[in-house]
């Protein structure tokens, strides 16, 4: 996979303005889901990868919840908890497997969540995370100052 950097969203200082906030960005909707934040426990410091479109736009870097909360209005408080997360995996490679294997049931799905992998560089500074599953996939809930736009250090095509 060749890389494909983008200079819209590939950055370096991951704070807003230079102000690191712990305050998780979508505070008002999480406090509302009973457990969400007590799921947040695993301590992240290294690289984290997302699918992306490509040119990627700011929309890669929001969460489900944000995007469409009425999916998961009646859903449970797990699944709503995890829409305001950013679907994270452990490498570009998982994220491939993963695509492949929704478009068994979901043709356009690399439409929908994108064709790329964007490779971010996060702290422990940049929010919390749930602990990664067996498929490699995890969420990651900012914090209030964290732009994920900064934090994406490349942008490589899953299916070249």
């Amino acid at each position: 996979m060749a890389p494909v950097m983008n200079d819209n969203v590939v950055g370096g200082a991951h704070a807003t303005a230079g102000v690191v906030s712990s305050a998780l960005k979508y505070v008002a909707d999480i406090s509302k889901i009973n457990g969400c934040a007590g799921s947040l426990t695993a301590a992240f410091d290294g690289h984290a990868y997302r699918a992306v479109h490509q040119p990627s736009t700011i929309n890669d870097f929001l969460p489900a919840g944000r995007l469409n909360p009425a999916r998961f209005a009646k859903k449970s408080d797990e699944e709503r908890c995890s829409s305001w997360g950013l679907s994270m995996y452990t490498s570009c490679e998982k994220i491939r497997q993963m695509i492949l294997e929704v478009e068994k049931t979901s043709k356009y799905f690399r439409k929908i969540v994108g064709d790329h992998c964007a490779k971010l560089a996060l702290t422990a500074t940049d929010g919390k995370r749930t602990q990664a599953d067996s498929s490699g996939h995890f969420d990651f809930h900012e914090y209030e100052s964290f732009d994920a736009t900064k934090a994406v250090t490349q942008i490589t095509a899953l299916f070249p």
